[in-house]
């Protein structure tokens, strides 16, 4: 079993045409490859790690979300959305702080350099032993 993530540019973006010719051949190239397999100590690790990102980041984000607000209003907001109802709902919020939506966050902080996946990295990698 593979899962990918693919961008609505695929939907709003590209002809009909050309995004199915891309999931043609993604279907075939995922057919083709292999599952890279962890050591049950280096999976133990890698959680670890992961749990220490995910503090750093969620600490991060209340206090940037504040500041960049503006920012993330600026965002032209330009595709059509599936609504989120009943069970498939979720919240954009973290601890008190609102936040915008994902793709307004990203556009917002790339729109100043500063790549989402780097906040709080300092720290998780200071924090490694």
């Amino acid at each position: 079993m593979r899962t990918v993530t693919i961008q609505s540019a695929f939907r709003y973006d590209y002809p009909k045409a050309s995004a199915k010719k891309a999931l043609t051949k993604l279907v075939t190239q995922l057919k083709k490859s292999v599952a890279v397999n962890i050591s049950e100590s280096d999976h133990k690790i890698l959680l670890n790690i992961i749990a220490k990102a995910k503090n750093h980041y969620r600490q991060t984000i209340p206090s940037l979300t504040k500041d960049l607000d503006p920012i993330f209003k600026a965002v032209p907001k330009r595709r059509e959305r599936r609504q989120h109802i009943g069970l498939l709902s979720y919240g954009r919020k973290m601890g008190k702080s609102p936040l915008p939506r994902a793709i307004s966050f990203i556009a917002g902080l790339y729109s100043l350099g500063i790549p989402p996946e780097f906040l709080g990295f300092r720290r998780t990698l200071e924090s490694l032993t």
